[in-house]
């Protein structure tokens, strides 16, 4: 992804941002043991709510406040979505990471031991992250796209 940077835009079109987008997700619900959720999305496989622990991990942050007033993102996984790509605007998904990352007591009681948010590899995703925060991204952060529909 910051490779495609020198040769051309890095806006909602782009295969390699989806992909990036796809594996961030990925990471965040690794091991995660929170409440389970079928009542929206099409699959019939529950979806385990991970906005609660985003918003109170990370409670206060210009990306959270932003997509709380967000009224097109319905869905907790949407809502997710809307914050990976929110930080990404923002510059500001590598610092939130950690923030989350650091916060001990949060992970410990969210996430099971083999989670990668509580092994020593949480902490070589944010040295990653830390590049794109020299990316200028281009998205689109309502009306014109459905952040709540899909599986991850």
């Amino acid at each position: 992804l910051v490779d495609r940077v020198c040769f051309a835009v890095i806006d909602d079109e782009c295969a390699e941002l989806a992909q990036f987008l796809s594996v961030a997700e990925n990471i965040l619900f690794h091991g995660y043991n929170g409440q389970e959720n079928t009542s929206i999305l099409s699959s019939d496989e529950p979806i385990l709510d991970f906005w609660p622990v985003l918003n109170a991990g990370l409670s206060g942050s210009e990306a959270v406040c932003t997509v709380e007033n967000m009224s097109d993102v319905h869905t907790d996984l949407g809502k997710c979505r809307a914050w990976l790509r929110t930080c990404l605007v923002q510059k500001s998904l590598a610092t939130s990471y950690l923030k989350l990352l650091n916060n001990t007591q949060l992970v410990g009681s969210c996430f099971s031991t083999s989670a990668l948010l509580r092994r020593e590899e949480g902490h070589l995703v944010f040295g990653f992250l830390q590049a794109l925060d020299s990316v200028d991204f281009c998205l689109c952060l309502k009306d014109n796209i459905d952040l709540d529909v899909g599986v991850r």
